[in-house]
C-alpha cells in the first residue's frame, strides 16, 4: 500500500477534522494534518510539513497547494504540492497535478495533465495516520 511521511511528534490538538455533511467555502489553511470528509470549495492551502487526507466521501472544487496529499474522493481543479501527491484506488480526480511524486493506485479515476517537479529524496513514508 502507498504511504507518506510521517510526523512522529504529532499531538491530537494538531489534527484538523472536516466532517461529512459539513459545506466549508473560500480559503482555508492547514499547519498540520488535515481529514476532510465534508465539501470544500475554493482554495486549500496545507503548509511546510503538513499532510491533507481527502476520504471517500469528500467532495472538493478548486486549488490544492501542499506538502503532502492523499485522495480517496473527488477533486476537480488544481493540485501542487511540495512532495508528494496519491490517488488511491477510490480517488476520483479531474485536475492538472503538479508535485515531485505523484503516485496512482489501480482503480482510481484521473483526467487532466501530470508535471512532475523533481525528485523529494528527504520524503519517508508512512501510512496516513489521522
Amino acid at each position: 500500500m502507498l504511504q507518506l511521511q510521517k510526523n512522529p511528534e504529532l499531538r491530537e490538538s494538531e489534527i484538523t477534522l472536516i466532517s461529512e455533511g459539513t459545506q466549508l467555502e473560500g480559503t482555508i489553511e492547514f499547519a498540520s494534518v488535515t481529514r476532510v470528509h465534508g465539501r470544500i470549495k475554493g482554495k486549500l492551502i496545507g503548509l511546510k510539513g503538513s499532510l491533507v487526507v481527502l476520504g471517500q466521501q469528500s467532495h472538493v472544487e478548486g486549488t490544492l497547494d501542499g506538502d503532502q496529499l492523499w485522495i480517496e474522493g473527488f477533486v476537480r481543479g488544481k493540485i501542487s504540492c511540495i512532495t508528494k501527491v496519491i490517488l488511491a484506488s477510490t480517488a476520483r480526480v479531474i485536475a492538472d497535478i503538479e508535485a515531485p511524486s505523484i503516485e496512482i493506485e489501480p482503480g482510481a479515476y484521473f483526467e487532466g495533465s501530470c508535471k512532475a517537479t523533481g525528485s523529494n529524496p528527504d520524503a519517508g513514508t508512512t501510512q496516513p495516520s489521522a
